[in-house]
């Protein structure tokens, strides 16, 4: 394979710089969605770090009708070549006008032919409701003041013009921020004759910037005015407006305020849990493999690293159409990878303060550690994987009181919910109205950690009140007795090892990498391996479920089997193939030659186990006739082989040792020691005196790193050979 270099474009929405990048996820179909769809305003909520805004940034790139200084079209659509290739390109839409209703390209129909305004509020955040309102003027000053071309515009009025040289320079009232999109709209409309698309990013970034501020009384009066005020700049573009095509406004939270009869109450909603745009924003299992093939791992890293993107970047239940699929995020897969294909850094970490750092989280969390219903609940979640919780589907932030978040059910799992810290599934139980049950759990060591960082801090801070609830929401988090137990294999602590086991039966846990006895076998300590086969018995001869290797590989890696009883008896799971395995399993990998090696297999058996010198031969006769008498049944015999004697074979020269520098497992390392010479492994990080140090390496001891951050470190050494014993 060719060592091409990716391009990979990370940290930015910009669509046309991510679609020239050499990876990238085509969520192209949205923009279909959006066009197809019914409604005339829809709001869109996801989590942070979710692609919603690459998404709008996307769909403005394709809508937008390209033009020159002066406001005419240019014949060239540049923008066109940025789509040709993407599923869009093969996608249709609905015609309906009078005559009826019928099927067209998206390209053809939609592609650069619309006035498209976009705006995002990520900017607009201040202490008070006047600062708010004053970065809104600077906002909408700024989003005038691209289309500055309508100064000239002989479709307008010189009135219009004066009102929009106002825009333009930042001189306007109150009410004239609330009728700005509205305006502006307007004046699209009449230079281009065509309805305008409004695209809104972060709407809702005023009010979450109040929310991280805490959540009093006086604070939520302060929220729902600013509010008020997004939302009657929003109602007066997104409802009624008669130059509007549609309105996508996309956020974390719904904070629109509604009113019968007035405010913004015409919008559809698209939220996490529900099946309107699930594909659209997310990664789907098959977009993250497809990611993976694209970044050209190599066979033993691309396992590695899609174990680590699965356990610790997925889990996000997603309805759709015919069921369900479970998400990953975004932002954190694709940092992930970068890490692991430009540093070669495959131990996965929390991106989670890339997505913007969440204060909401800590104050929800402030009683946690007190011994209430929300935090039992919790508890139980953390425990158990997963707890009902009371929610509403249609929940808005002024559904209910928002001071009231720590204890009322509703509202915490709404604001947990929508921020990623939890994911939803509905379960139904027959009844009258068949109501569903809402069940919340953690997705994935991600958030897990950032539960584990805030609950630590809570813990901290009610430590001399005695409560214990925290404590063992982090021994479950953590897996404290599985990390105990490993540091006493290592530090040799027989009486801690011996407690550590006491509560509990178990000698291997679904979170761990190595069970005890492949670390014990790495240390080599007997009286470790004694303590252990006491209580854990025939898991001795279990492999790991991370690398797929034996006790007896470390030992032999390391050099301990005599020490801790493993020299005879035990087989391991890695072995180095003899010869005649080598002639079957590479040279004879055919249906003759299976045969072949068949019949000779049979002409020894047949002949006993005796002396050998001349039975081969005569095995040779006979396999040589079994081959001519016994082809129509070579391909039963082939797949007999295959899955039983040369399996092993195939294991062995499925391990990649190529490059010493890019071993990654202890499956590569077992290899090495059996394919070179003089060569073990050692955990302190030393060599024996007078030996050549050839690389080191360090583990988790857990399968994913975050439920324990126990390391466990391999020195590859080489046995140097004095002048005196070569000559």
């Amino acid at each position: 394979m060719s060592e091409r270099k990716l391009s990979i474009a990370i940290g930015t929405d910009n669509f046309k710089t991510l679609v020239n990048s050499n990876r990238f996820v085509d969520k192209t179909l949205f923009i279909e969605e959006v066009i197809d769809s019914g409604c005339k305003a829809t709001l869109i909520t996801r989590p942070p770090g979710w692609g919603t805004t690459l998404g709008l940034d996307m769909l403005r790139a394709f809508l937008s009708v390209e033009i020159d200084e002066y406001g005419d079209v240019v014949s060239e659509n540049s923008n066109k070549k940025l789509f040709e290739k993407l599923r869009v390109a093969n996608s249709t839409v609905w015609l309906r006008n009078l005559d009826g209703a019928r099927e067209a390209r998206t390209m053809d129909e939609h592609q650069g032919k619309w006035p498209v305004i976009f705006v995002s509020f990520k900017d607009v955040m201040g202490d008070s409701y006047e600062e708010v309102e004053k970065k809104l003027k600077i906002t909408i000053q700024k989003v005038f003041s691209e289309y500055l071309y309508l100064r000239n515009s002989k479709k307008l009025g010189d009135y219009k013009i004066i009102e929009f040289q106002k825009y333009v320079s930042g001189d306007i009232s109150k009410y004239a921020l609330h009728l700005s999109l509205l305006f502006l709209s307007e004046l699209l409309y009449k230079h281009h004759g065509k309805d305008v698309y409004i695209l809104v990013d972060d709407y809702d970034n005023p009010v979450n910037y109040f929310l991280e501020g805490g959540i009093t009384g006086s604070q939520q009066e302060l929220i729902q005015e600013v509010a008020q005020l997004i939302t009657n700049i929003l109602s007066a573009c997104g409802k009624d407006n008669h130059y509007l095509e549609k309105i996508i406004l996309t956020g974390i939270f719904d904070s629109i305020i509604r009113g019968f009869g007035s405010g913004f109450n015409n919008l559809c909603f698209g939220g996490i849990e529900d099946i309107n745009f699930s594909r659209s924003f997310g990664f789907s299992e098959d977009e993250v493999t497809e990611l993976i093939r694209q970044f050209g791992f190599k066979k033993e890293i691309s396992n590695i690293v899609r174990t680590n993107v699965k356990a610790w970047y997925k889990g996000y239940n997603v309805p759709i159409i015919d069921g369900n699929i479970s998400a990953y995020t975004p932002r954190s897969v694709m940092n992930y990878l970068s890490a692991a294909y430009e540093q070669h850094q495959y131990r996965p970490k929390s991106y989670w303060l890339q997505n913007g750092p969440s204060t909401i989280l800590q104050i929800l969390l402030k009683d946690v550690c007190i011994n209430n219903k929300l935090s039992k609940k919790l508890s139980s979640m953390i425990e158990t994987g997963s707890v009902t919780l009371e929610f509403d589907t249609v929940t808005s932030l002024f559904r209910y009181d928002l001071t009231t978040a720590r204890v009322d059910e509703h509202i915490f799992s709404y604001l947990l919910l929508n921020l990623g810290y939890f994911t939803v599934s509905r379960e139904y139980y027959k009844g009258i109205f068949d109501t569903p049950n809402f069940i919340f759990n953690i997705p994935n060591f991600e958030v897990r950690q950032e539960f584990a960082r805030v609950i630590k801090r809570q813990a901290l801070l009610v430590r001399e009140k005695g409560t214990n609830i925290c404590t063992k929401m982090l021994d479950d988090i953590y897996q404290t007795q599985y990390a105990q137990t490993i540091k006493a294999i290592k530090f040799g602590d027989v009486q801690n090892l011996r407690t550590t086991l006491t509560s509990s039966d178990k000698c291997e846990g679904d979170n761990l990498a190595f069970s005890y006895f492949h670390v014990a076998a790495m240390y080599g300590n007997i009286d470790i391996f004694e303590v252990l086969k006491n209580h854990c018995g025939l898991q001795l001869l279990n492999s790991d479920d991370v690398y797929g290797l034996k006790p007896k590989d470390y030992s032999d890696m390391f050099n301990t089997s005599l020490s801790i009883g493993l020299s005879e008896g035990y087989s391991s799971s890695l072995s180095k193939p003899g010869l005649i395995k080598k002639l079957v399993c590479s040279e004879f990998k055919y249906s003759m030659g299976l045969s072949f090696v068949a019949a000779t297999t049979t002409g020894i058996g047949f002949f006993g186990l005796g002396d050998l010198s001349h039975k081969w031969a005569v095995a040779f006769v006979i396999g040589g006739g079994a081959t001519a008498f016994g082809y129509s049944y070579s391909k039963k015999i082939e797949q007999i082989l295959i899955g039983n004697f040369c399996s092993s074979y195939e294991k062995y020269h499925g391990v990649d040792i190529s490059d010493i520098d890019k071993i990654t497992s202890p499956q590569q390392i077992a290899k090495y020691h059996l394919d070179t010479d003089n060569t073990y492994a050692s955990v302190d990080g030393k060599c024996a005196e007078g030996d050549n140090k050839i690389n080191s390496f360090s583990f988790d001891a857990f399968k994913r790193n975050f439920p324990g951050d126990e390391e466990l470190s391999f020195t590859l050494c080489g046995v140097v050979h004095s002048n005196e014993e070569g000559s």
